[in-house]
């Protein structure tokens, strides 16, 4: 009902970690919404979804939705979620403190990267890449592309490196699709661009009109680290 259909391929993701769990939604925030007015002002993106769903009993009446999400933490004894708005919209919950310390070890630090499994990720970046990674890039950035290496190795994460090292300045879709040789678009987007968007390792040059003609992609401070960890690992 909220989600920005016109950003294609993208899809909701749920992603669990040790201490939290992340919903991630395509698309900003609508316009003349902000991160304040969340849980008080409410505009509906897609009314025909929404009326539909209301109609249906799915929802209740429009605004209660972050209300409610606020007091169902509350009423467990967990932190407030966190919300973030960019290119995607993140909603963040965590544990009740006390539950996560009585699960003790279960819920312990995200395993250590080894070479073996950067090596299986990349197939060319030398072992020694994701330690760097991990050492030299701080923030939630390092511990999305840590976790991804080290707890299950996947061909988002391959695709990953191969988005950064392909990227140079500011590129379209096409370009960039061309250069890593892709021939699918939703291929593309799903293993290579998303996931980088996601991670924050890619941004838009426009973010609010995700389906522009002039909508090129670039590096972040953060990918930018990462791909310079990664060359000198080479």
């Amino acid at each position: 009902m909220h989600r920005d259909w016109f950003l294609q391929g993208a899809n909701v993701f749920v992603e669990l970690y040790a201490d939290r769990i992340e919903v991630i939604g395509p698309g900003s925030l609508p316009k003349g919404v902000t991160l304040t007015d969340l849980g008080h002002k409410s505009l509906r993106r897609n009314p025909l979804v929404a009326d539909l769903l209301h109609r249906i009993d799915f929802i209740e009446k429009a605004g209660t939705g972050i209300r409610r999400i606020r007091d169902g933490a509350k009423a467990v004894d967990c932190p407030e979620p966190e919300f973030e708005a960019d290119s995607f919209v993140t909603v963040t919950f965590r544990p009740n403190p006390e539950v996560r310390q009585a699960a003790g070890g279960e819920l312990a630090a995200i395993p250590e990267v080894t070479g073996q499994a950067t090596d299986q990720a990349t197939g060319e970046v030398a072992g020694e890449v994701a330690g760097q990674v991990t050492d030299q890039v701080t923030g939630q950035v390092t511990e999305q592309v840590t976790e991804q290496v080290a707890g299950q190795v996947t061909e988002q994460v391959a695709g990953q490196v191969r988005l950064l090292q392909a990227l140079s300045g500011e590129m379209s879709r096409q370009s960039l699709q061309e250069a890593l040789g892709l021939k699918h678009r939703n291929h593309f987007n799903q293993i290579y661009l998303i996931p980088a968007l996601q991670a924050g390792l890619v941004e838009m040059t426009i973010p609010g009109k995700p389906r522009s003609s002039k909508q090129r992609y670039r590096l972040t401070p953060a990918g930018s680290e990462v791909l310079k960890r990664i060359e000198e690992g080479q």
